[in-house]
């Protein structure tokens, strides 16, 4: 998504990048994102097994078991695989409302393409490109300063 920012180029004499070289770029080194681990799903059950709480009751499973009261082992661990797929369920909602609340706070930057100023997110800058900034705006990327003053707010 490309909106055309009317802002002027400036006497600074850049020109920035043409669309196609932006292309090849980002082809070449990828998108300016910081790529998120996907976990395996048998990993996550495993480790709500892998807690003091879990062992506790997996412990008593066992002494039931030995003890021969198998009704109340079968109720225990029943209870634990509840626990652990009610849980993996809100964790896996909870992600879910995560990724759309990235997705809706996405950065924007201001960057200079074909000798026009374009709004474009930020995952799309490539290295090369000219950046905008003002004040109040997130830094979308590693940036030179060419132009300008800087105050910062860490």
């Amino acid at each position: 998504m490309t909106d055309a920012v009317s802002e002027p180029i400036g006497g600074n004499g850049l020109s920035g990048l043409s669309s196609q070289e932006a292309k090849e770029r980002l082809a070449r080194f990828g998108p300016n994102r910081i790529a998120e681990p996907k976990s395996n799903p048998l990993v996550l059950v495993l480790r709500r097994f892998w807690e003091p709480i879990p062992w506790m009751l997996e412990v008593t499973v066992g002494l039931e078991f030995y003890l021969r009261r198998y009704p109340e082992a079968a109720i225990i661990a029943a209870l634990l695989l509840f626990n652990t797929m009610l849980s993996l369920f809100q964790e896996r909602r909870a992600q879910n409302a995560l990724a759309l609340l990235r997705e809706r706070l996405a950065v924007k930057a201001r960057t200079l393409r074909d000798g026009r100023w374009h709004l474009i997110d930020a995952q799309e800058l490539v290295p090369g490109d000219a950046v905008h900034l003002r004040m109040g705006d997130l830094i979308p990327a590693d940036v030179r300063l060419l132009d300008g003053r800087v105050q910062l707010d860490q």
